[in-house]
């Protein structure tokens, strides 16, 4: 016999021995009690005794008979008197008896046409097909690590996307994450994620200047009196966003940077659920690079290069800084971010977007409040159309207006080589409209025109047209 279950049998014994003692004191005879108060107290005392002892007799067999139940009690006698957030205050945990797992993905498919202009020297093929196809997986090793893991499939090719492990609710610190993640700048264009931006692509100042995704190390914490967040991380500055060959990095460069990012909501409508938004943050980011500073840009639309590119050769040490504003009032969202960045002496490069929407439905845009970036709508009513006994049901969606203006000055420093790219200095305008059909939260159909004006610093200009759509689910 299991030592467990011998156990639990001497204790089951131990409690019926308890309850017939019990007994035989409640029944001794009347003529044998007159007798004193003094009698009925000790008795009194006794029961009281032996039923506090039967109490942590049951707790013992609770707790052999399932050892979790006494890991979690011992944990939450712990979290209650050690668990303190970044503000000082006890923090309130959930209990996991078990690690976790949430599946999740995304498919993207896309149809994008171009009419170039023939005085830029381009004449880019249309594209059609899968812009996105990813599958990952998400959870909690009991409360306080958690992990992800997206990978995404192109072609014959299968690239690490996000993939990390964090440690959560350690004192004072908040959160540590290791991995490979965004790095904690632009945390509306780009840490939001591709699932919940305006627009099919992110604007041209962001492909341009943001780092995105690296190997490397990050602390953030939520402060919820002040509501604030903060983060900052070590990164490898020459990090691949979708590594495709190995999940790690090899260098003895040591081009390490540090990354940073505070954000506060001073207005957040409680009772709405975060209907009316009102979000400020910088973004702060030092980085070196042992050979040679490079920027270029990325079309809005489709997957081609863009036109633009600019490079500081040697050795430098230059820094980034990125404001941010979001205001969600209702329907209406606006939303703008701005990179300046100045990498060698008298060059300064820059960049920046503002977009907007307006739900003509009614909905509105969804916001994280603790980690201060986008989410999911607020869909009110999704589309659907059911033949009932009363005729027919129907449900609209959610349907977006949106348009942006992104702008990218890449027109000081040098022309990258031949070699690296073919794209040259210049400054270039983006303006972009469309509208967005949310079927639910987690479906919906994107339309976006895009115009843009180029202005290279050969004397080179032009401007071209290019049409997308695309078909978005993710889980």
């Amino acid at each position: 016999m299991p030592h467990r279950w011998r156990r639990s049998y001497l204790l089951i014994f131990s409690i019926v021995l308890f309850d017939a003692t019990v007994d035989a004191q409640v029944g001794i005879p009347f003529d044998r009690a007159p007798q004193t108060a003094r009698t009925a107290d000790s008795l009194e005392s006794q029961m009281l005794q032996m039923q506090q002892r039967m109490g942590q007799y049951e707790h013992e067999m609770q707790r052999l008979l399932n050892p979790q139940a006494d890991r979690t009690s011992g944990q939450l006698a712990n979290w209650s008197e050690h668990s303190i957030v970044g503000d000082g205050k006890p923090e309130q945990v959930d209990i996991i008896t078990k690690p976790t797992h949430k599946i999740r993905g995304r498919l993207y498919f896309d149809h994008v046409m171009f009419d170039d202009d023939p005085a830029l020297g381009v004449d880019r093929e249309n594209e059609t097909g899968f812009d996105t196809a990813r599958v990952g997986m998400q959870g909690n090793i009991f409360e306080n690590v958690k992990y992800q893991i997206e990978i995404e499939f192109e072609g014959t090719e299968v690239d690490f996307k996000t993939v990390y492990m964090e440690v959560n609710h350690l004192p004072w610190l908040g959160n540590f994450r290791v991995g490979h993640f965004y790095e904690p700048i632009s945390g509306l264009d780009e840490v939001s994620g591709s699932r919940y931006q305006m627009f099919m692509e992110r604007s041209l100042a962001t492909t341009a200047f943001n780092p995105s995704r690296s190997y490397g190390y990050m602390a953030w914490n939520y402060l919820e009196a002040p509501d604030v967040y903060w983060g900052v991380g070590g990164f490898r500055h020459e990090s691949d966003d979708s590594p495709n060959k190995a999940g790690l990095i090899k260098g003895d460069s040591g081009d390490w940077v540090l990354t940073s990012r505070l954000a506060w909501t001073p207005y957040y409508d409680e009772p709405s659920d975060g209907r009316y938004v009102v979000h400020l943050g910088m973004g702060y980011s030092y980085r070196t690079d042992a050979e040679q500073v490079l920027f270029r840009t990325v079309t809005e639309l489709g997957n081609q290069t863009g036109f633009l590119a600019a490079t500081v050769p040697g050795d430098q040490n230059y820094s980034l800084f990125v404001p941010e504003l979001l205001v969600i009032w209702g329907p209406f969202s606006v939303q703008s971010e701005l990179y300046y960045a100045a990498p060698g002496s008298g060059t300064s490069l820059w960049g920046g977007y503002v977009e907007a929407s307006w739900f003509l439905t009614g909905d509105h845009r969804g916001y994280n409040r603790q980690q201060k970036h986008l989410t999911r709508p607020h869909v009110i009513e999704d589309f659907f159309t059911v033949l009932t006994l009363d005729g027919l049901c129907k449900g609209t969606g959610a349907w977006e207006l949106k348009a942006r203006w992104s702008h990218a000055d890449l027109s000081e420093a040098a022309d990258p080589a031949p070699a690296v790219t073919t794209q040259t200095r210049g400054v270039q305008n983006n303006f972009l409209t469309g509208f967005n059909w949310y079927l639910n939260s987690y479906t919906r159909v994107m339309f976006d025109y895009l115009y843009e004006d180029v202005d290279l610093v050969s004397g080179v200009n032009g401007h071209t047209h290019t049409f997308g759509t695309r078909m978005q689910v993710h889980w």
